[in-house]
């Protein structure tokens, strides 16, 4: 069993993932982020899924932002450019590919 309200409390990084599962060849991470923006990338083979359980993040597209609230998800489909960023702390589980496989980076 993983206690999440003890690894987000412990946690002060701006940027801090734990891969806390693993199903079907994806994972499942517990995020902190804290006044700071991921680079700009697409997953080539895998949607991935922003589940915000406190704060807020922006899901940044080329077409624009979408702000993601605590109690929110939005899912992200395989090959789309984006990028998350937070003003503040934001704590939550992102579902996606292993981050071992290939992203492209494209800041």
């Amino acid at each position: 069993m993983i206690d999440l309200r003890h690894l987000f409390e412990n946690t002060d990084a701006h940027w801090h993932s734990t891969t806390i599962g693993r199903c079907r060849g994806g994972v499942l991470q517990a995020r902190v982020m804290i006044d700071c923006a991921a680079p700009w990338h697409c997953h080539d083979d895998w949607d991935e899924t922003f589940v915000v359980l406190s704060g807020s993040i922006y899901l940044d597209f080329a077409e624009g932002s979408h702000r993601v609230d605590a109690g929110h998800c939005l899912a992200v489909k395989a090959g789309v450019r984006h990028r998350a960023r937070c003003e503040g702390r934001a704590e939550l589980l992102v579902l996606g590919g292993d981050p071992a496989m290939k992203v492209s980076n494209d800041d």
